[in-house]
């Protein structure tokens, strides 16, 4: 079955438009099931359910390679459930719920709330929500897509939701290398708050909070953050990465100098808050302080023997 091409039997354009902006089967025609019921002259009270499963799918942007879903659709509501989507030949997969609240005599929603879990591609999610989440995603390159739980609202005042999110392999945030994170946070009308960090980085773990807030134009990222147990060498590496990063220049890590090939594995620990423009470290203002312990200070000389 080719959902569109039953729009015959449903009175306007309703049927049409939301199935052209939601799903679009690029590939064989999905087996389907369809319950159709209703009054002609009044679709409002119609009760209309499909149930599907395709492959070579767009669902809400997104590309897919498989899609089980169920759908419940009258002009002006849908309602998508036990949605279940697969890509990257099924190592990449979202699966969730949607509704969608329109307006009578209209095609545009006023109202779209989703719940979804999985680990689709970032861009993937950038295409779904509409943009709305490419502040978050500008600041983060991944080698492997996280793990994702995002719920809420997107309407004509803005969007508004929450996510949790869970990357184990190496990633960047803002330039910055990270072994590992965990996060969880919400945006609303354009602003993030990232409101419980935790990650593993340089050898060490930290916890840590941000938000940023501004216009497009002038963004602000504000932060606190707590590192404990890093280790020197790969400390000082990390933040060259950083600075690589950041100028646009490959990464090439310098020799270790005799201080830090002699204090390497010693212990760092760094408390700092600070607020600025994300694409300019020298413009961040704040206030912190870090201490560097163990042993093999003791061999290093620095004030003569």
């Amino acid at each position: 079955l080719n959902p569109p091409a039953i729009n015959g039997w449903f009175r306007g354009d309703w049927w049409l438009g939301f199935w052209n902006k939601f799903f679009t089967f690029r590939g064989a025609l999905p087996e389907a099931s369809v319950d159709i019921g209703g009054r002609w002259k009044d679709p409002s009270l119609s009760n209309n359910y499909v149930q599907a499963r395709a492959g070579a799918v767009t669902v809400w942007g997104g590309d897919f390679e498989q899609v089980d879903a169920t759908v419940f659709v009258r002009p002006n509501f849908a309602h998508a459930w036990n949605l279940d989507a697969r890509r990257a030949g099924g190592a990449q997969r979202l699966a969730g719920s949607f509704k969608r609240f329109g307006v009578a005599a209209g095609r545009e929603a006023v109202r779209f709330e989703f719940d979804f879990t999985g680990n689709p591609d970032p861009a993937v999610t950038a295409r779904m929500l509409e943009g709305r989440l490419d502040d978050v995603l500008a600041s983060l390159r991944f080698t492997q897509p996280p793990s994702v739980h995002a719920w809420g609202a997107i309407d004509g005042q803005g969007a508004d939701y929450h996510f949790t999110g869970e990357a184990r392999s190496p990633l960047h945030y803002f330039g910055f290398p990270l072994d590992a994170v965990n996060v969880a946070g919400a945006i609303k009308d354009g602003e993030v708050e990232l409101d419980q960090i935790a990650f593993a980085a340089a050898g060490g773990t930290g916890k840590g909070r941000a938000s940023l807030t501004g216009a497009p134009s002038d963004r602000r990222l504000g932060f606190e953050v707590f590192i404990n147990g890093a280790k020197l060498d790969r400390t000082i590496h990390a933040f060259e990465e950083y600075t690589a990063n950041r100028a646009g220049r490959p990464y090439v890590a310098s020799p270790d100098s005799k201080f830090v090939r002699k204090a390497a594995s010693s212990q760092l620990d760094i408390a700092i808050s600070a607020q600025g423009a994300p694409a300019d470290i020298t413009s961040f203002k704040g206030s912190g302080n870090a201490a560097l312990t163990g042993a093999e200070l003791g061999e290093v000389h620095l004030f003569g023997l």
